[in-house]
């Protein structure tokens, strides 16, 4: 239950989901509202300012009482921004977006994923990751690989793109840390093995060999040499 001095002291409010980001924290309860509070900066609570909010505070949602939140919505907080879906499962955003850019103050539809009926969504510190059917896709900055678009792949995506070694297999759910990314996967999705790519020494002179990629299958991993 949750009460502040933005909600109706008369009245408690039964949390269905609750998220918590590096500085700030977000809820939606039965009545279908999304909620904030913490640090305010780059506009990750929504409220349109960058002001702390040291208790729940509603977030205005474009289209009010026909808008609400179901209750097997989307919610995650990353180090600067809050993802959100709602009625339809269309997606909102609000906070630092991007790594360079201005900064959404209020929840935005995403429109690059409009019509997705995501499964899963995961908020890092400049990484985002969300799933649908067979389909996985990352986006945000990539300097350790974290996107998962492999050796040759890019390092960035403004946009969200697919996993490519993940296409045709179901994901189940995505987890962004500092400088990785997890995904479980149906096992009999990978049945035939995933690539893993691996660094290799660095020459000398400091130039890098070429990355290698092998095939892992499941409960096949290399044993760790005594």
């Amino acid at each position: 239950m949750i009460r502040s001095g933005d909600l109706n002291a008369e009245k408690d409010y039964k949390v269905v989901k609750v998220c918590c980001g590096h500085n700030h924290v977000a809820c939606f309860c039965e009545d279908g509202k999304l909620y904030t509070w913490g640090n305010g900066g780059y506009g990750r609570l929504g409220h349109r300012v960058q002001k702390d909010e040291f208790s729940p505070k509603m977030v205005e949602v474009q289209g009010g009482d026909r808008n609400l939140i179901p209750k097997d919505a989307i919610l995650a907080c990353g180090s600067t921004a809050t993802h959100f879906s709602a009625c339809m499962g269309q997606l909102y955003a609000f906070g630092k977006l991007k790594v360079s850019g201005d900064n959404t103050m209020y929840p935005m539809p995403q429109m690059d994923l409009q019509g997705w009926v995501l499964r899963d969504f995961a908020s890092g510190a400049v990484t985002f990751a969300t799933c649908q059917d067979e389909m996985t896709v990352t986006w945000g900055a990539g300097g350790y690989g974290e996107l998962g678009y492999g050796p040759e792949g890019k390092k960035s995506s403004a946009c969200p793109d697919v996993v490519p070694s993940l296409q045709g297999k179901r994901t189940i759910m995505v987890a962004c840390g500092l400088g990785q990314t997890l995904f479980l996967v149906k096992s009999e999705d990978v049945k035939e093995g995933v690539p893993v790519f691996e660094p290799l020494p660095e020459t000398k002179g400091g130039e890098k060999k070429k990355q290698g990629a092998h095939l892992i299958k499941p409960g096949g991993a290399k044993k760790a040499k005594k």
